[in-house]
This record gives C-alpha cells, sequence and structure tokens, in this order.
C-alpha cells in the first residue's frame, strides 16, 4: 500500500491557484450545466466507449459526478463541497460507501496551507497523506507525510519547492523523494493568454540531470471551457500545487494536464519521453462566443491511435 502512495503522491504534486482567471461569464444567457467525459476502445472500428463520467456544474462550478464504465457495473460518485467560495472537500462513493475524502484548508490569506487526503479500502482500512504547503514571497514549499492512523503522520514521501509568476502560473517544481534520495525539476513556459508553452522535467541519474520528459503547444483560437471549469471550483495556484484533475484510468504521458490550466484549446502537442516521440491529435468545436463545446484528443504513434479521450460541455 506505501508504495501505491508514493507513486501516486508524485503524480498528485505535480501541477497547479485560488485566484481565477476571470471567464466566469454567461455564453449568450445559456448556462454551462454538465460536462461530460468519455474515454475510449481505439481497438474497435469505430471506437467504443470504455467509461463515462457526466460532472454537474452550477456557477462554473463542479457540484458532482457520476460514472457508468462497460468493464465494471459499480456506481461511482463524486460530491463537491464549498465554503467561503473555495473547494473544502470532495468526497468519493463506489456504490454508495465512501472510498476518499480530500479536505482542503487555506491560511488567512486564503492560499492553500493543507491538503488531507483519506484513502478507505474495502476492509475500511484508511491511509492517509497529507501534504503541508508554506508560503514565502517567492517560493511555495510543500512536505508530504503518509499515517496509517490519522493522527501520527511518520511516513515521509516527498519534499517540494514550486516557484509561481504573478499569474499564478507554475514556472519551476522541484521534487525531492525522500525514501529514494532521488530529485527531479520540471522548468515551464507560458504565452502571453496563460496557454504553457513548454515543459521540460530532468531526473538525476548518478549526480548528472538528465532531460527525461518534455512537452511544447501551440494554441487555437478557440476558448477552453474545460479549464474554464476547474479555475472556477479549484482556483488556478490550487491546481498548480495539486494535481486534482486527473480522472481514473488514464495515464499520464497520454493525458495531456495542462488541458485544465491553457485559456485556449490545443492546437498541436510534441512530447519526447527519453528520447521517444509521441504525436497527437486534436479536434475541437465551439459556440458561437467561441468557448468549446466538444473536444477530442488523441494519440498516435506510428500514425496509429493508441489513445482517445473526449469532452461534451452542455449549454442550456
Amino acid at each position: 500500500m506505501k508504495n501505491h502512495f508514493i507513486v501516486y503522491l508524485l503524480l498528485v504534486i505535480t501541477s497547479c491557484s485560488n485566484e481565477s482567471i476571470d471567464t466566469n461569464e454567461e455564453v449568450n444567457n445559456q448556462e454551462l450545466t454538465n460536462y461530460i467525459f468519455k474515454t475510449y476502445n481505439v481497438g474497435n472500428d469505430p471506437n467504443t466507449i470504455i467509461l463515462e463520467r457526466n460532472f454537474t456544474i452550477e456557477n462554473d462550478k463542479i457540484i458532482s459526478s457520476i460514472n457508468t464504465s462497460t468493464q465494471s457495473n459499480n456506481i461511482v460518485t463524486t460530491e463537491y463541497t464549498y465554503e467561503n467560495n473555495r473547494i473544502s472537500e470532495v468526497s468519493r462513493y463506489i456504490d454508495g460507501s465512501l472510498i476518499s475524502i480530500k479536505n482542503f484548508t487555506y491560511n488567512n490569506e486564503g492560499n492553500l496551507s493543507e491538503y488531507l487526503n483519506e484513502n478507505i479500502d474495502s476492509n475500511q482500512d484508511s491511509f492517509y497523506n497529507k501534504i503541508s504547503f508554506i508560503h514565502t514571497a517567492d517560493t511555495i514549499y510543500g512536505i508530504s507525510n503518509g499515517s496509517e492512523d490519522g493522527i501520527n503522520f511518520d511516513i515521509n514521501f516527498v519534499e517540494a519547492k514550486i516557484v509561481l509568476d504573478t499569474n499564478k502560473n507554475k514556472t519551476y517544481q522541484e521534487i525531492y523523494d525522500v525514501n529514494n534520495d532521488e530529485t527531479s525539476y520540471t522548468e515551464y513556459t507560458y504565452d502571453s493568454n496563460n496557454n504553457i508553452l513548454t515543459s521540460n522535467k530532468f531526473e538525476e541519474i548518478n549526480g548528472t540531470f538528465f532531460s527525461v520528459l518534455s512537452f511544447s503547444y501551440t494554441y487555437e483560437n478557440t476558448i477552453n471551457t474545460l479549464a474554464r471549469i476547474y479555475e472556477e471550483t479549484y482556483g488556478r495556484e490550487l491546481l498548480m500545487l495539486l494535481n486534482q484533475h486527473r480522472e481514473l484510468n488514464t495515464s499520464a504521458l497520454n493525458y495531456y494536464d495542462t488541458k485544465y490550466i491553457t485559456t485556449n484549446c490545443f492546437q498541436s502537442v510534441t512530447s519526447s519521453f527519453f528520447g521517444n516521440n509521441l504525436s497527437a491529435e486534436f479536434t475541437s468545436t465551439a459556440n458561437e462566443d467561441n468557448y468549446s463545446t466538444y473536444s477530442d484528443y488523441k494519440t498516435l504513434d506510428s500514425g496509429s491511435t493508441i489513445s482517445r479521450f473526449s469532452y461534451d460541455f452542455i449549454f442550456e
């Protein structure tokens, strides 16, 4: 179980704030009520849906979600709770039984000070992960520890250093893996519209840092409705600090996490993983106010689709 949570934490401490870009406008007096996330079996022609998750939206914030899957008869639901217009708790259930609770605590300045995640297994045993954040003038420090009783957080995981610019864009992140005594860091650049342009991750191997994972992006003019939802739900700073948007049953490399923090929809993405390149195809449609109503993401290897997922955005 501990190894599982170490992997989870390395994912969790990788991405994005309490201030949001002001995109919370009504579109032609239409309200954004739902978005639907789908993953596909790309081995079938036409592709068939594996998983579908429907999110209920109010005032551009996520209120709840429910998913159906061809691979499971379980009903998975999630509930979102807010206090003082900020996300405070996210609870997930399988067939009505609680399986996880995420709690968010803020300091007097409104910055995230603590993240606490309780995961509950089928035997009703819990494992806790707590990340404490210290905010300084130019750097945010995060310390992650685990606990089996929710009281003694004596299992060390990772320590992080994160630098945000004046627009709450993460420009630098450094992670130290306490157990393996290994350090990695990632550098990011952005355009004037807060779209990420490049990210380049370096890992320490025998005392030398090597580039292991890099992305570069170009964008359409279409406004990214997904980012509008997640900035209103979590806030940009929190998204930069915690990877709270990762969907279940998705791979990290082909999932393009940055789509949750970019103002516009992707036009192209170029990626390199230890020197191996993958190509991608993106399709977006928009309403007359230029907000995306549908986005489709495909990852290709030698011209063949190896993964696909999509989003439908419902305005009423």
